[in-house]
């Protein structure tokens, strides 16, 4: 099937070629690891492969499912990211990103430079599948004191679909990371709650003690 084909599972490389398994996000491990299952891969077929993560966050969903990174980046963003990992890649080694369909190329483009063998894999996809400007989405929007994006590519998803921007100004908008915060600025919003580290959970914290600050006040 596509997906083992694109992966190359049981086709060993040659020892000297490294085989890396790059995740952007938490939810790319989930997917991931989701269609192993249902493709009925063994897992043990991973072994030949090393494991890049962009953050803490993505290491620990990682570890959940018995597998540490083999590399961290010292900064969560995606440019430190493609820097980084490039620096121990080889002209001859592999590079899979199981990622969200119509991910960004820039981080692609960085890892070329080192290597010509560089697969995004595209395992799901982020594109909202519903009215965003029908009258139930909007009331909803209106009822909201909070909208939380987590990565970039939800949030140019969210406004291209989205028309009526208006009532962006009415919730108190949160962010995921410098490159979330950046990708909402393109769009003319401006975060109110930016977390610039990588855990989920800190961005949700932050929401939580704003929300109690502003019931205190």
């Amino acid at each position: 099937n596509q997906f083992c084909m694109n992966l190359k599972v049981g086709e060993y490389a040659k020892a000297k070629d490294a085989k890396w398994i790059v995740f952007t996000s938490s939810n790319g491990v989930n997917m991931f690891f989701s269609r192993l299952r249902e493709e009925h891969i063994d897992q043990r077929k991973l072994a030949c492969f090393h494991f890049a993560v962009i953050g803490e966050g993505t290491g620990n969903k990682l570890q959940e499912y018995g597998y540490v990174a083999d590399f961290i980046p010292s900064v969560f963003s995606g440019e430190c990211f493609g820097d980084e990992l490039s620096k121990i890649l080889h002209k001859e080694d592999w590079v899979y990103l199981p990622r969200a369909v119509g991910g960004s190329k820039e981080l692609i483009n960085r890892f070329l430079h080192k290597t010509d063998h560089v697969v995004d894999m595209g395992i799901y996809d982020l594109r909202l599948n519903m009215n965003m400007d029908s009258a139930d989405t909007v009331n909803k929007l209106q009822t909201c004191d909070y909208l939380a994006f987590f990565n970039s590519s939800t949030v140019h998803e969210f406004m291209e679909q989205f028309e009526n921007k208006e009532i962006l100004s009415q919730v108190s908008v949160a962010a995921l990371g410098m490159k979330t915060e950046l990708e909402l600025e393109k769009w003319g919003v401006t975060g109110q709650i930016i977390s610039n580290g990588c855990q989920v959970e800190e961005l949700c914290n932050m929401i939580r003690e704003d929300y109690q600050k502003e019931w205190n006040d």
